[in-house]
């Protein structure tokens, strides 16, 4: 029976291919937005958690209302992390800081939003080799690092910076664009966010220089645990040391509050599972429209078999198999056109836009799951008719 379902499936599909392609092409363009509506999402997420997932620590401590790194974060004393440095179990503790700041060149029409962070020369505080590599060059007054995968509008400035070993930048203030010289004189990779075009890197001073923000006023605190330590118990320790003064995280905490952040605080993870649901209905309606034309065109056929006998079982397989057909001759080819559109965005927006495997298998089954109510939606058609209804 289930191979006779197969075969029949097969026939029907193929019997009009001009409606086929139609409804693939319907239920492929409602697979392409679901990933690209994941692609988006991932891009917000990856290029957020970037820096964070860069910290040189095992604990972070941050101001007690903190909320998110994704804007200029609230400050606390550095004198919170002075003594962290005599918990038990602290390698070491080393402040952080970070602002959200705008700056321009004679190159850009209108300034541009970047990050500055403020590096203590005294250890290493972001994972990045380059950056290490070169914390003696950010030492010279106001110099700076660049981020090489800074979007588009930077690239003349990582271009100068290649070739001749350097560039300049301003920081405009009250409509003076002659204030705050910064001085490219290196390049990283970090990659920029949604909001945030750029990232620059410099020491401690000249963040202090820079912003004419107290290095008092730290972002962050970044600890390193002894080996042998428990993490977790240390982090304890601080919490109790440190009170209300400032939260502390885990890394692993801290991650994941910029990712909740994201999914929880801000209108933008909602507009991605809306654009999400509205794909899986648009696959729905196609795929149900598809069946309901193969079962009226098949109507007369469906009557002499269920006169020979067929049981409503087969034509649960035969409308199920069909279904399976769409899914499949639909999935393939946008899966195929998702790699190039991810590859095009990502070269476009300059956000990491990967085609992960746990994405692609999710997908699938949202896309087997549209199948299965669409083939239990169109069944209904035949459920309860008759040889003799289905003959009238």
């Amino acid at each position: 029976m289930f191979r006779r379902s197969i075969f029949l499936a097969y026939r029907q599909l193929t019997q009009r291919v001009s409606k086929l392609i139609a409804a693939i092409l319907g239920v492929g363009v409602s697979i392409v937005l679901m990933f690209v509506q994941t692609g988006f999402e991932n891009a917000l997420y990856d290029s957020a958690l970037k820096l964070p997932e860069a910290l040189n620590a095992d604990i972070i401590l941050a101001a007690h209302d903190f909320s998110t790194l994704s804007f200029s974060p609230p400050w606390f004393s550095r004198h919170g992390v002075i003594e962290s440095r005599g918990i038990d179990g602290v390698a070491s503790a080393l402040p952080f800081y970070a602002y959200n700041l705008q700056i321009q060149n004679s190159l850009m029409r209108t300034p541009k939003p970047i990050w500055l962070y403020g590096l203590p020369l005294s250890g290493v505080t972001i994972n990045i080799p380059e950056i290490n590599r070169q914390l003696d060059v950010i030492a010279s007054t106001n110099t700076v690092l660049l981020d090489q995968a800074s979007r588009h509008d930077f690239g003349p400035i990582v271009q100068n910076v290649l070739t001749k070993g350097h560039d300049e930048v301003v920081v405009p203030v009250g409509g003076n664009s002659l204030q705050n010289t910064l001085f490219v004189r290196g390049l990283f990779t970090l990659g920029p966010t949604f909001s945030v075009d750029a990232s620059l890197v410099t020491s401690e001073v000249n963040f202090n220089r820079i912003t004419s923000q107290s290095l008092d006023r730290v972002s962050l605190g970044l600890i390193r645990v002894k080996p042998g330590f428990d993490a977790a118990e240390v982090k304890n320790k601080l919490q109790e040391s440190l009170g209300s003064r400032a939260k502390v995280y885990s890394k692993d905490d801290f991650i994941a509050n910029e990712r909740l952040y994201y999914e929880k605080h801000t209108p933008i993870g909602f507009i991605f599972r809306i654009g999400l649901l509205v794909g899986i209905v648009v696959g729905i309606v196609f795929i149900l429209q598809a069946l309901h034309g193969i079962i009226s065109d098949n109507m007369t056929e469906y009557a002499v078999l269920r006169a020979m006998g067929y049981q409503q079982t087969f034509f649960w397989m035969l409308i199920g198999n069909i279904s399976a057909g769409f899914v499949v001759l639909s999935y393939i080819p946008s899966l195929i056109i998702t790699v190039f559109l991810y590859r095009f965005a990502a070269e476009s927006i300059q956000l990491p836009m990967d085609l992960k495997l746990y994405d692609a298998f999710f997908i699938l089954m949202i896309v087997v799951l549209m199948g299965a109510v669409s083939a239990a939606l169109a069944i209904r058609k035949l459920r309860k008719a008759s040889p003799v209804d289905l003959f009238s």
